[in-house]
């Protein structure tokens, strides 16, 4: 399960912050989570609540925001969501498009309690 050692980086980089602005504790971790990034949220979750045990995040909450496809239509420049099976633009329905953002696992918020 790579869940686990991609948990295990993530709160590693979590714990140096609260070391570095000497934190009490870790209260909450806000990532989002992109739909091709081959990381199951559920199973994040679960490697998440075994990682933090023994640290300063023993007792945070992880939230998990699963963020759609982003694409770019290259014939209008609209920026749209979608699925994975959705190649036309909405706007014009060009199939020219170009995905934007589509795998990745980003820290986006931590709430420490100093």
């Amino acid at each position: 399960m790579h869940e686990y050692s991609l948990c295990q980086s993530l709160l590693n980089q979590v714990l140096e912050t609260a070391q570095r602005h000497k934190a009490q504790a870790v209260k909450s971790i806000d990532v989002q989570l992109r739909p091709l990034s081959g990381v199951s949220a559920e199973q994040l979750s679960s490697a998440f609540l075994t990682a933090r045990s023994d640290t300063v995040a023993a007792q945070a909450n992880l939230h998990i925001e699963e963020l759609p496809l982003q694409f770019r239509c290259c014939d209008c420049n609209a920026e749209y969501n979608g699925a994975t099976a959705q190649l036309e633009c909405p706007n014009c329905d060009s199939v020219n498009t170009q995905l934007l953002s589509a795998d990745g696992l980003l820290i986006t918020n931590v709430e420490l309690l100093l």
